[in-house]
């Protein structure tokens, strides 16, 4: 069956599927119109749901371009899967299920699709993607700690920082490897000082974040968010303006070093809310660069040109929007923070709607080309 043939296929489809219904379902709760669990599902959701399917989708798909090998399809991948879905359908139940059977359901996700991912990874002795699999361990110990201890919201945290330490691991290989490859003499300079920083700054984060050190994590965001702007300063970003599906993921990098910047300054005693600067990282750098790599992952490996169709670039554009009206207008004008919140969730779901619409078909087909995949 094609959808199961690799990972990106039924973890991109069902990624999309699931924001484009959880988002209008959050945007209903929080007017009060239809019951929900509260902002602890929704953080949880967007990350143990929507970003780890999308997760799954890239590496399952990347451990096997990096080595040669198979990771999960046809019934391991159907496996996956349902895995996944039984998690989400427990959370939905969580009303009348108890809370540690809801917990250890949703739980057998990342461990298995961390099997999956190393098998190949360690047979290949591919020691360089190592920290891919520490960050998916570190996942998996974050939703138990959500779960199983009162300690939900450092729990989040630490899922969000190393969410966040997946980007800028993944990110700094492939969107200058990209633009390069689709820019010729494009200006890009990397200096090993910043490539090393960029990692570290963002474990200095994780840590401060465990620790509960307040003024320390807010100088560690501030100075990550710096070095990953230096980074992003040597990709030649201004070269992507005629190229949709490359400045996506520069346009989503961005706001991963403004968020940073933010939300340690906000930590740090300037007046600027601290959940806007998460929706900054959220809203801005997760689903930005999500959509833009499911877009790209998605073309290449279905045989199709490295065009972003005019739909889906009108999705790009309404992240976009989405992002500053999310995170600054409820301060601005909080009288209509409702208004805003339903702008930003209505932007944000026909933004995967417009993914879904158009790349639904190419997910469930064969390749284009006629190669296997």
């Amino acid at each position: 069956m094609t959808l199961f043939a690799y990972g990106f296929r039924a973890f991109f489809l069902l990624a999309a599927t699931f924001t484009v219904l959880q988002m209008p379902l959050w945007i209903l709760g929080l007017a009060q119109i239809a019951p929900t669990g509260g902002i602890a599902w929704h953080a949880h959701e967007m990350i143990f749901g929507f970003v780890t399917a999308v997760i799954a989708g890239f590496l399952l798909t990347a451990a096997r371009n990096w080595t040669g090998r198979d990771t999960a399809s046809g019934p391991s991948l159907a496996f996956l899967c349902a895995l996944w879905l039984a998690g989400r359908i427990a959370v939905a139940l969580a009303a009348v299920l108890p809370p540690a059977l809801v917990g250890a359901v949703d739980l057998c996700f990342l461990p298995a699709l961390g099997f999956f991912v190393a098998r190949p990874i360690l047979q290949a002795k591919q020691h360089r993607q190592l920290a891919i699999l520490g960050v998916l361990f570190l996942l998996a110990v974050a939703n138990g700690v959500f779960y199983f201890t009162d300690a939900k919201r450092t729990a989040w945290l630490v899922a969000l920082d190393l969410v966040l330490a997946l980007i800028v691991i993944i990110g700094g290989r492939v969107i200058p490897f990209f633009t390069r490859s689709a820019i010729a003499g494009a200006p890009l300079r990397s200096y090993r000082v910043i490539e090393a920083l960029s990692v570290a700054s963002m474990a200095f984060v994780l840590g401060c974040e465990i620790a509960g050190d307040t003024r320390a994590l807010g100088a560690a965001c501030l100075f990550a968010g710096l070095v990953q702007a230096m980074r992003l300063a040597g990709w030649a970003s201004f070269r992507t303006t005629r190229a949709p599906i490359l400045w996506v993921l520069h346009k989503g990098y961005a706001w991963l070093a403004l968020g940073l910047v933010l939300r340690g300054l906000s930590l740090l005693g300037v007046p600027l809310p601290e959940p806007s600067a998460i929706h900054v990282l959220t809203t801005g750098a997760i689903g930005t660069l999500i959509l833009g790599m499911m877009s790209r992952v998605a073309l290449g490996h279905t045989g199709r040109p490295m065009i972003a169709p005019a739909s889906v670039v009108v999705g790009f554009v309404l992240l976009a929007i989405a992002t500053p009206v999310r995170a600054f207008l409820p301060v601005i004008a909080p009288a209509s923070a409702m208004v805003w919140y339903a702008i930003a969730g209505g932007a944000w779901t026909l933004g995967f709607a417009l993914y879904l619409a158009r790349y639904a078909p190419w997910l469930v087909s064969p390749r284009a080309d006629g190669k296997p995949g």
